[in-house]
């Protein structure tokens, strides 16, 4: 299986493209990233993950802290930890499909409680929280269940709490242009040392 890392925004500089003529939306949906300007394509093919690599890097790693790899039952930690951290984080490609505001909807738009787990970028350890996002309906909607794909596609990187809130805010104003700013809160209720 091939796993494809979402690049860091910093990594990342195309422009957001202009609308389609056809039904107004953005075409194969772009999103922000980590910092301004930077734009990502949720249907982008990103650097393919070399699992050996990891594999010989993760052996080293657990060596070098000492810990014996020629136990039966360790053997093959080191192709089971290079694959767990690929699957953490590979983000699912997704489209961010959006629709005219026709009915001229106007009340607030909310999910609450989207669960998410993240790698802390400052120690590469897993922290786990909950997401809520919002947002006053302007030109264009969206479905509920994307608001929490979108958490789950900017969680799938080295992260911290701030800049996730920071991106899903700032990807749903580019894409929605909603009457008001976006609101998106992110709390963590389980983050190791």
């Amino acid at each position: 299986m091939t796993y494809h890392p979402i690049l860091d925004g910093a990594d990342l500089t195309a422009a957001l493209p202009a609308r389609s003529s056809a039904n107004g939306t953005r075409p194969k949906s772009t999103l922000l990233a980590a910092r301004d300007p930077a734009r990502v394509n949720l249907d982008a093919a990103e650097r393919p993950v070399d699992l050996e690599a990891a594999e010989q890097a993760a052996a080293d790693f657990l060596t070098a802290l000492g810990i014996d790899l020629d136990r039966e039952e360790r053997q093959a930690t080191p192709a089971r930890m290079a694959r767990a951290y690929a699957e953490l984080l590979a983000a699912r490609p997704f489209r961010l499909t959006t629709f005219p505001n026709d009915e001229g909807y106007d009340e607030l738009v909310l999910a609450r409680a989207i669960p998410f787990r993240i790698l802390c970028e400052h120690h590469m350890l897993l922290f786990s929280g909950i997401a809520h996002v919002g947002y006053l309906p302007g030109e264009r909607i969206l479905g509920l269940s994307k608001l929490a794909r979108l958490v789950e596609h900017f969680a799938a990187r080295p992260q911290t709490q701030e800049r996730l809130t920071m991106q899903i805010a700032k990807c749903l104003d580019a894409n929605l242009r909603p009457r008001a700013s976006v609101w998106c809160w992110c709390q963590v209720y389980d983050r190791s040392p």
